[in-house]
């Protein structure tokens, strides 16, 4: 029963709705009419105007011809052109006009601007045959000219044409006048129509909103009450589907509604149990943590136990240099010099690594802090290549030196700590004296860059791999050529020199082939300042 009262009330509501979109429509309608003939008259004014422009034009090129001789016709044949052009135009906008027309003012205003047309047409035609004729080249006479413009121009039918022409353009522009204005009241009225059946729409609305309010609050209210189960998180139950056919079928749709949220309750499940899967995956990420920090101590045990060769392997020939040289009381004065710089170098070379030890402690206890100070870069190449010296000397290797050939780059200066500078010499030269078993020359050069030095040192030894080149400067790493060639390295070196570069402001560079050789560039900036 319900639903035949509802079914009713929708169809008169319904009925209300399409006959207010049929009002809408009628009055969107005789407003459309209204403005599309508004739009054609005022088009026929706009083409009436310009109609009388072009046949001025024409007439000031007549003139033209007439005055200076001027024999071009071209321009006379455009206007012809556009003439009829804006006549066949102008016939179409009157036919439509005069069929869209709605009184018999209407139509007898249309039907004079037709006749003026037809006049405008007659007379350019009689335009045509004498402006194309030989009869105008005949005329010498400037009052034989004037009355052929005047007669052929103004008049047609004993008709002034100028002033009929004038007469349909005010004409037209009443005419256009009147068809906005029309327009615009019929947009007013639309505005009206539309406002009004929606008001009686919202009023039937709020009854009927009425009436399905009072009809259906206390069948719902039951049906709450028998939703409390479901809402208090008991998805199993299911409501009782009976009564009217209505709630019938919502009660199907709350039990409906059960299903899916015991189906949520599944993917809930099913979420929980993806979560621990991706549990178990960082879990496994954390493993892969542990074995990569298992791997750190496997590095660290390594690079104790090469620290331990490292630094055995001088101790052990500075005791035994002194025990052979102890046991042989006969010693000459040349072999105890020779023992003892023997000692004394193998006493060097543990002293640099021990230095190269506490720099690398001092670098991970953030102790290094590195004191710059304005120095020529004379001084500074000088104390460069001397060190250079002194490494190279003991293994009679080659030290070629190339300075730069900029004009006074001996004044130029540079904010640097010396004694960092000449570690980094130190391990770039001695890696590059470990690592060339061939002993060939090295080559040491100076390059005075726009606001930089640099340091270039070549040698010729084994060289890097391409793919061990990106790791170079990590800490422990070796390159496994450099293992094969000296199994006895920390590692550390390469480490230390780009931390003190990098510490000074600078950068360090290697590029490298293998069997070929490998050039470190050290670059730092110059000072922007004059003369110390």
């Amino acid at each position: 029963m319900f639903r035949y009262k509802l079914s009713l009330v929708l169809a008169l509501l319904l009925s209300f709705i399409l006959a207010q979109a049929g009002a809408a429509y009628w009055s969107n309608k005789v407003a459309t009419d209204h403005i599309q003939r508004g739009q054609t008259s005022n088009q026929i004014l706009q083409h009436l105007m310009q109609l009388g422009t072009e046949k001025q034009q024409l007439k000031i090129w007549l003139a033209e011809y007439l005055l200076l001789k001027d024999g071009s016709t071209l321009k006379r044949d455009v206007r012809f052109q556009t003439l009829d052009n804006l006549l066949s135009q102008l016939n179409q906008l009157t036919a439509q006009a005069q069929q869209h027309s709605l009184t018999t003012q209407d139509f007898a205003e249309i039907t004079q601007q037709i006749k003026v047309i037809y006049l405008f047409e007659t007379n350019l035609e009689r335009l045509k045959n004498a402006l194309r004729s030989w009869d105008i080249a005949k005329i010498h006479s400037d009052d034989d000219g004037w009355t052929l413009i005047s007669q052929t121009f103004d008049r047609v039918e004993d008709t002034d044409l100028r002033q009929l022409i004038d007469q349909a353009i005010t004409l037209q522009k009443e005419r256009t006048e009147r068809y906005e204005q029309t327009a615009v009241d019929a947009l007013s009225m639309l505005k009206i129509v539309v406002l009004s059946l929606a008001s009686i729409g919202v009023l039937l609305g709020a009854m009927l909103g009425v009436w399905l309010l009072r009809t259906l609050s206390k069948p719902l209210a039951a049906l709450v009450q028998s939703t409390t189960a479901i809402e208090q998180g008991n998805l199993s139950h299911r409501i009782e589907e009976s009564g009217p056919t209505e709630l019938k079928i919502l009660a199907k749709h709350f039990n409906h509604m059960a299903v899916s949220l015991e189906q949520a309750q599944k993917q809930e499940l099913s979420s929980r149990q993806l979560i621990e899967t991706e549990v178990e995956a960082r879990t496994e990420a954390l493993a892969q943590a542990l074995e990569s920090l298992e791997k750190a101590k496997h590095q660290q045990k390594e690079f104790f136990a090469n620290v331990s060769h490292e630094l055995r392997t001088p101790a052990t020939a500075i005791l035994g240099e002194a025990q052979v040289t102890l046991r042989n009381p006969n010693n000459s004065p040349m072999e105890y010099q020779q023992a003892l710089q023997r000692i004394n170098e193998s006493a060097g070379y543990l002293a640099y690594r021990i230095e190269d030890l506490l720099m690398l402690v001092r670098h991970d206890e953030k102790l290094f802090q590195p004191t710059r100070v304005a120095m020529s870069l004379q001084a500074l190449w000088h104390a460069v290549v001397r060190q250079a010296q002194l490494l190279v000397k003991p293994q009679q290797v080659e030290l070629r030196i190339e300075a730069p050939n900029h004009s006074h780059w001996e004044h130029l200066n540079a904010y640097m700590d010396l004694d960092k500078l000449l570690m980094v010499i130190r391990i770039i030269v001695d890696n590059a004296l470990r690592y060339d078993p061939q002993k060939h020359p090295l080559s040491l050069t100076l390059t005075i860059l726009e606001s930089q030095w640099q340091i270039q040192l070549y040698d010729q030894g084994i060289g890097i791999q391409a793919d061990d080149l990106p790791h170079i400067f990590q800490r422990y790493f070796r390159a496994e050529n450099g293992k094969r060639a000296r199994p006895d390295g920390l590692g550390i070196g390469l480490t230390l020199a780009h931390s003190i570069c990098q510490q000074l402001g600078g950068c360090i560079v290697l590029t490298s082939q293998t069997q070929i050789g490998t050039t470190a560039y050290l670059t730092f900036p110059l000072e922007e300042d004059g003369d110390i």
